[in-house]
């Protein structure tokens, strides 16, 4: 039994020592460091184009036939694509800022025979311009006989130089030959019943911005117009009011159409905020005629003397009119405010009118 009592002794002191040895307290695993590689910020998402801002602008009422929206002027000598026809009068051409139309008569197209020049003489008076259009006070006067040399043909005038001088004289100011006596010119003969059956003008919006260049043309004036499009009296055009957006021309305005800058001369609209033309009734003077253009070209109706006229607009050289149902053009210097006296051919009223040179 004491053997028995000891062995058991024996047993529950190892148990109690074993139980009561501390046990090694816990330690963290320690995870080692990595190293995240740096990456790219993510793309930004694509966004739209940045669009061009558009202009400030007001509206102008256009106040006669084929106002021309202007995109640029092209000179005498420069050389331009043209991509084909676009009617009767007019070439569609492709330049840097765009397409336009130029009129055939300014354009010789390459391979074509270059123009004889030739000397002319001038009828006493002859006016010599700067511009193919006779618009303004002429750049010369020169007297009889005054030889120029004729560089070239237009539909209504003639380029000419003469000494330091060069521009555009009508036709009906140069001879070929030496004129032998001074025409008194004598005036066209007051007519009857009036009749002003012009040709309908063909509206033309901005022209279509596409099109394959099919050959090159030499621009034969100066000062040059390329269109961007015509506008008719009464419509409305967009006038840039803000500064900043396109470059200005002195005398126009300048319009914002379709995307595009182009200019008008002022006096062919009426912008928003300006003075509004008061109209008034008038009288035709000596050998008045009535056109169916602003720039008063081509043919005409001769007016009796003393025809009553309505004018609707003053564009500095020329009054739109109207006479009955019918609008057309004419000098400022054909029409007065008062009647003239008859007969004599002495002064009489009318304002500006003189007597014709006898």
């Amino acid at each position: 039994m004491k053997k028995i009592f000891l062995i058991l002794l024996s047993a529950v002191l190892l148990l109690s020592a074993g139980c009561g040895a501390q046990q090694p307290e816990p330690t963290e695993a320690v995870v080692p460091e990595t190293t995240v590689p740096a990456t790219q910020a993510p793309a930004e998402a694509p966004t739209e184009p940045p669009t061009e801002p558009v202009p400030v602008c007001v509206e102008a009422l256009v106040q006669v036939a084929d106002a021309p929206a202007i995109l640029l002027l092209l000179n005498r000598g420069d050389s331009v694509d043209v991509v084909g026809e676009f009617d009767e009068q007019h070439y569609v051409v492709k330049t840097e800022q765009g397409y336009g139309l130029v009129e055939k008569q300014l354009l010789r197209f390459s391979g074509e025979t270059a123009y004889e020049v030739w000397t002319g003489y001038t009828y006493s008076g002859a006016e010599v311009y700067s511009n193919y259009q006779f618009i303004g006070d002429p750049v010369a006067t020169l007297g009889l006989n005054t030889q120029v040399e004729v560089l070239d043909e237009l539909e209504y005038g003639y380029v000419v130089k003469t000494g330091e001088v060069s521009g555009f004289i009508p036709k009906e100011s140069l001879s070929r030959n030496r004129i032998q006596y001074k025409s008194g010119g004598g005036g066209s003969q007051d007519g009857g019943d009036i009749s002003l059956n012009f040709g309908g003008v063909v509206k033309l919006s901005v022209i279509e911005q596409t099109g394959e260049v099919t050959g090159q043309a030499e621009v034969l004036a100066d000062g040059t117009q390329v269109i961007l499009g015509y506008f008719q009296m009464g419509d409305c055009v967009s006038v840039v009011s803000e500064e900043g957006f396109a470059p200005a021309w002195e005398g126009y305005h300048t319009l914002y159409l379709d995307g595009f800058y182009a200019y008008m001369p002022m006096n062919l609209a009426l912008a928003s905020g300006e003075e509004a033309y008061t109209q008034w009734s008038g009288y035709s003077g000596y050998s008045a005629c009535v056109y169916d253009n602003y720039l008063l070209l081509g043919e005409s109706v001769a007016l009796a003397t003393n025809t009553q006229v309505t004018v609707l607009w003053g564009g500095g050289d020329y009054y739109v009119v109207s006479i009955g149902d019918d609008i057309g053009y004419m000098a400022v210097e054909k029409v007065g405010e008062s009647r003239y006296a008859t007969g004599g051919g002495g002064g009489g009223g009318g304002g500006d009118w003189t007597p014709p040179a006898l």
